[in-house]
């Protein structure tokens, strides 16, 4: 589990007015239930997802990011939908979310299975693929994305030295959470070793980021 210290390096300000840009849909996901924690991931209770992010009530609250690669050991990478109330149009890992405050993504049973449930929801919603394994989170198989283009503006697969080239130039703006997974080297540790991923998980670790 990952969190940041302080908080608000993470997150975007809410408090101004909505650009003409953003979605109906985006707008309603603002009532979404995300599951509101401490300093321990101990869940709190249930906290709405405007709450989480505006300045004045941002909340440590549970969040995940997707990595999926492909035979190549490429990583599919996603750019943010213009519509996208936090962090439109910026980079990022395949899929990132929140799990949803009800019984089925706050159980914490069988490794966070709830975490699961949520990212194969969020995957299949964002780039429709339906063929992610819930026990594994292996993606079986391959075949053609379906972009929600309310979620995802554009994909593209990149091999490590790809992303270097991405990370370093201006053009490029990537999400805050993914730049802090590539700054603290997690993404090369597992990107290097994909076939024995079970040696580096850290379930029970917190990690406070800044």
């Amino acid at each position: 589990m990952i969190t940041s210290s302080p908080l608000q390096k993470l997150m975007p300000v809410l408090a101004r007015s909505l650009k003409p840009s953003v979605s109906a849909t985006q707008i309603e996901y603002l009532n979404e239930p995300c599951i509101k924690v401490n300093e321990n991931d101990e869940i709190l209770g249930e906290i709405s997802k405007v709450d989480c992010h505006k300045s004045d009530t941002v909340t440590l609250h549970r969040a995940f990011s997707v990595f999926i690669f492909n035979p190549e050991k490429k990583l599919l990478l996603q750019k943010r939908a213009a519509s996208k109330i936090t962090f439109p149009n910026l980079w990022t890992n395949s899929c990132c979310s929140h799990p949803l405050y009800n019984d089925q993504e706050s159980d914490q049973s069988k490794e966070f299975i709830g975490v699961r449930r949520a990212a194969r929801r969020k995957v299949e919603h964002e780039l429709g693929i339906k063929e992610l394994g819930l026990e594994t989170m292996n993606v079986m198989g391959s075949g053609s994305l379906v972009l929600n283009p309310d979620e995802v503006s554009d994909t593209r697969f990149v091999d490590q030295k790809e992303l270097d080239d991405m990370i370093h130039k201006e053009n490029f703006l990537f999400s805050p959470w993914f730049t802090l997974f590539y700054k603290h080297k997690w993404l090369h540790q597992w990107w290097n070793n994909l076939g024995s991923l079970q040696t580096y998980k850290e379930l029970e670790k917190i990690h406070h980021l800044t």
